[in-house]
């Protein structure tokens, strides 16, 4: 499908995964959120750059997806141009480094990696989403981040230019990085430093172990999107959450998960705003009875001041 956007009386044509009004659902686990008034799924770099600079020229708002396993999409429209990065999956090897496409899902990188003779990111295994966006939250599990092994991330700034950060110049923190206080970029490709053994078994093992041990902790079976508030220092978000008597607590078509106080699901007929109300009550009661501030670990997309 090709899109004539005008600015100015001059007319740029989009060609490739591309459409007006594209409902936002089927890219969200949640299975909720509005419409795109634009949106694009570049499967190559010339095609990113091309929705980059087009965006970039026309003034348009530009909001960035991935897996959307880690979101909560307005029900409001959003306007301008959702890019979608998920076909951007293309990854390399040269000796002990691995250099992975952000679109490409994280466990599908490890599962490469694995079968490769590589090891180092099989712990982080069971974690949704994409390479980019456990990047740009430091994903991570007990005490592994996926900070660990990285070694550099090229990401492309909204004029379309490319720019590569290394390692020792990325700010990471406890599901934080750098990137989320930079103005808009895309990130384009992060590489590992790798234990290049050439054995499987061990990483596979570790691989299943992992995958295991979060399906016994309770992974939903209904649409949800994982965590929704970071843990704050000392506790966990879903022990305050219990405390506060969360478990099974209903909003519309929203509930909290009754195995893990800090999963919101979708009982088949929620909206985003029956989750973001939820949680939102959630937030307030450990607040109230706690004293403290939880902080989302999903990110909000579009408006939702309802």
């Amino acid at each position: 499908m090709s899109i004539n956007v005008s600015h100015s009386n001059k007319k740029i044509k989009f060609e490739r995964n591309a459409g007006r009004n594209v409902c936002l659902k089927e890219f969200s686990s949640f299975h909720t959120g509005g419409n795109a008034e634009l949106f694009t799924m570049p499967g190559r770099m010339e095609d990113l750059v091309t929705t980059l600079q087009t965006a970039h020229a026309n003034h348009l708002p530009l909001t960035i997806i991935g897996g959307g396993t880690n979101v909560l999409i307005s029900d409001q429209d959003i306007k301008g141009m959702v890019l979608c990065t998920k076909h951007l999956s293309r990854f390399s090897m040269r000796g002990n480094l691995f250099a992975v496409r952000c679109g490409l899902s994280l466990d599908k990188a490890i599962s490469i990696s694995i079968e490769a003779g590589m090891q180092g990111l099989e712990s982080l295994s069971g974690i949704p989403g994409t390479i980019g966006g456990a990047v740009r939250g430091n994903a991570g599990c007990e005490e592994t981040q996926i900070s660990d092994r990285l070694v550099y991330v090229d990401y492309f700034s909204l004029d379309g230019l490319m720019h590569r950060m290394p390692i020792e110049e990325i700010d990471f923190s406890y599901r934080h990085s750098i990137f989320m206080d930079m103005e808009q970029v895309v990130l384009f490709e992060a590489a590992f430093n790798m234990d290049n053994t050439g054995l499987s078994s061990e990483a596979k093992k570790i691989k299943e172990a992992n995958k295991k041990k979060r399906r016994e902790n309770g992974i939903p079976s209904l649409p949800s999107a994982g965590c929704v508030f970071k843990n704050p220092e000392g506790t966990t978000a879903g022990k305050l959450l219990d405390a506060c008597g969360m478990k099974n607590k209903t909003y519309g078509g929203a509930s909290f998960y009754a195995k893990h106080a800090n999963i919101i699901v979708n009982n088949g007929e929620a909206s985003s705003k029956d989750i973001f109300t939820l949680s939102t009550i959630g937030r307030e009661a450990v607040a109230q009875k706690f004293n403290i501030d939880l902080e989302y670990e999903l990110a909000l997309i579009g408006n939702f001041d309802y």
